[in-house]
């Protein structure tokens, strides 16, 4: 039998951003899975007091929480809960603050004219932060440019242009990159996991298993048309052209109790999620601060949240949005659906 890797792909807790989970082990690859069934209650069923999920005969029966504008399906409890009061959150320079009631203070800088204004190029500044937006904490602590891309002398993302990260090349002095582009056979110093945000494919061979240099390497692409049922990883089957791989079999949220294969790198799903974060990273220069340039604030900011909310919720829970009634898409998959912003988490941090 031919090698396999398992590769897998799962949507991490934590800010906005985009992420590829690192490999894994082989650890009952070919396991069967037993997935649950989800409809819509019928008529015949009497809904519970403010119960939204129901199992009964091994079905879990689902009732949409009213009104929509004010309250939500807990999953967890399986009850209709009110949606808590927006807690307003201290803001970062080039976003929006006030001084008066309801008060939104800045966690970095000044409130001026309804915005947080940051240090000023040439100002001291101990980190990234603190400075404004289009700029820098350099190491020698005054806040500059930030680098642009194809610029030298960066010492992490946060040096660069909001839509480049920091090749580290040379000690203690990299170059900054486009997101997603060098191509196949570039060097890159974020290979971790077979993935690189760098790369063009996304994906990267390691030189070895202490380090973080690798080379960009041509991305697999599933062998079947998707979406493809499954019962175990097994039947999730890749190809770069010159390896096999295998994804992860995920049960979703359907009537007919059936499972999914997760998306390669190659596959349009992953394209496109990586595409749109390089268009919304692209469209946060000169806007977002250096630090927030993965932040629901900043998305909202750029008017990328729907679009990114969606191409991150579609490859990352790839499975869970296949062949929803319209009581799972009220429910267990609704952040997807309404193309509400709810990640939170630094996804796009690999490191």
């Amino acid at each position: 039998m031919m090698a396999m890797k398992l590769i897998l792909v799962v949507l991490v807790a934590g800010t906005c951003g985009f992420q590829l989970q690192p490999l894994v082990g082989m650890d009952g690859l070919d396991a069967t899975l037993t997935c649950g069934k989800y409809e819509c209650a019928p008529s015949t069923l009497t809904q519970p007091n403010n119960t939204c999920v129901q199992v009964q005969n091994d079905i879990n029966y689902l009732w949409i929480c009213m009104p929509l504008e004010t309250t939500f399906c807990n999953t967890t409890s399986l009850k209709c809960q009110a949606k808590p009061d927006v807690t307003l959150a201290p803001s970062w320079p080039g976003e929006s603050c006030s001084t008066t009631a309801p008060v939104r203070p800045c966690q970095f800088g000044t409130c001026q004219l309804g915005k947080c204004k940051g240090m000023f190029s040439g100002g001291p500044c101990t980190a990234h932060d603190q400075c404004d937006i289009g700029l820098r904490c350099n190491k020698t602590g005054l806040c500059t440019p930030q680098i642009a891309a194809g610029g030298s002398g960066c010492l992490s993302q946060y040096d660069c242009v909001n839509m480049a990260d920091c090749n580290e090349t040379s000690s203690g002095s990299g170059t900054c990159i486009t997101y997603s582009s060098l191509p196949v056979g570039s060097t890159v110093t974020d290979c971790l996991g077979g993935q690189s945000r760098m790369c063009t494919s996304s994906t990267c061979k390691s030189n070895s298993g202490f380090t973080k240099i690798g080379v960009c390497t041509e991305a697999a692409m599933s062998v079947a048309s998707a979406p493809q049922s499954c019962t175990s990883n097994v039947d999730c089957v890749g190809s770069n052209g010159a390896n096999f791989f295998v994804s992860t079999c995920a049960c979703g949220y359907n009537s007919a109790a059936a499972a999914f294969c997760s998306p390669f790198m190659g596959d349009s799903v992953a394209v496109a999620y990586i595409k749109q974060w390089v268009k919304a990273l692209t469209a946060s220069q000169g806007v977002c601060n250096t630090v927030r340039r993965f932040s629901g604030a900043c998305m909202n900011l750029t008017g990328q949240t729907f679009a990114t909310a969606q191409a991150s919720f579609l490859y990352h829970q790839y499975a869970s949005i296949q062949a929803n009634d319209n009581c799972v898409k009220y429910s267990y998959t609704r952040t997807y659906w309404e193309g509400a912003f709810l990640l939170a988490a630094s996804l796009f941090l690999l490191i």
